[in-house]
Order: C-alpha cells, then structure tokens, then sequence
C-alpha cells in the first residue's frame, strides 16, 4: 500500500492595492483600448508600469554602511 504524499505548500505572493482616479473621458479611453486590444484594465497598467521601470528606473541601491559597521576585511585592531 502506497503513502499518499502532500504536496508542498506553495509560497503567498504579496500584492499591494494602488488607486487613483482618472476623468471619465480616460476612463472611456482606456475601456477603448482594453475592448481593442482584449486586454484588461489590470493588465494593461502591470505592462505599462513594468515598461516605464524598465526605461526610467535608475535609483541606486540603499546600501548605507554606517561608520561604526566594521567590515569583515577591516584587520585594524584585531590581534591573532
């Protein structure tokens, strides 16, 4: 007789909620181009977020090393 197995417990993805309000003439606008295109509303906002990142996005990285984080190759004062 064979043990039935469980399957794994897949990871939660987190998603944040945005709004925002737009006038009814680019609320009709975008219904256009969603029926046109047979995309969504959602869809269509994830692409074009996703490409706009993906040209303009030139943050650096927080990576702020405060002056009393030693350095694990900092040697000063430490005796062997």
């Amino acid at each position: 007789m064979a043990t039935l197995k469980r399957k794994k417990k897949r990871k939660a993805v987190k998603f944040r909620k945005l709004q925002f309000k737009v006038s009814k003439v680019h609320k009709t606008q975008l219904d256009d181009y969603c029926e046109y295109h047979e995309i969504t509303l959602n869809k269509l906002f994830r692409r074009s977020l996703r490409e706009y990142m993906d040209h303009h996005y030139d943050v650096p990285a927080k990576t702020v090393v405060h002056k009393n984080q030693m350095s694990i190759f900092d040697m000063e004062g430490v005796s062997c």
